[in-house]
């Protein structure tokens, strides 16, 4: 029984520090870029080099003139695409309720100690945690093409 005692502690801590290690790693990429877009080519006789950073809540856009050494930066929100504003909010949202659950789940695993009825809510919540940051990255992987599309239609 000792065992089990201590085979119990050892998987709570376990769960809470993996818990606080997806929690930041969730945090983190909130404020990275998530798509990037490198473009090269020449513009009346002068190669140019961009590149777009799409984020969760805004966007940079960097042209470079290797002839020259010169560089131009534009960061914006997403007032002028709107619908990719949109396919990030979404994203994000998912993100953010993600990582909420995922605080659940390490509180539960904090308070606990592993009793079946709070490890089966524990279980619960970290499949609900994957689901939404599952549907957070496969939701921009799928609509922001569309959507930046769209937007440069406009």
């Amino acid at each position: 029984m000792g065992s089990s005692r201590g085979g119990s502690r050892t998987q709570n801590r376990l769960v809470v520090a993996l818990g606080v290690v997806a929690i930041g790693l969730a945090l983190v990429s909130l404020s990275g870029p998530w798509w990037v877009v490198n473009y090269s080519g020449v513009y009346f006789a002068h190669p140019v080099a961009d590149t777009y950073e799409f984020r969760p809540f805004g966007s940079t856009a960097t042209t470079q003139n290797p002839l020259y050494g010169t560089s131009v930066t534009n960061t914006s929100d997403y007032r002028y695409a709107p619908n990719t504003g949109h396919v990030f909010a979404v994203g994000s949202g998912l993100m953010v309720l993600g990582a909420v659950c995922g605080t659940l789940i390490t509180a539960v695993a904090t308070m606990s100690r592993l009793e079946s009825k709070r490890r089966n809510l524990g279980a619960a919540l970290g499949l609900v945690a994957f689901g939404f940051m599952l549907a957070a990255a496969l939701y921009v992987l799928v609509f922001l093409p569309g959507a930046v599309t769209q937007d440069l239609r406009m």
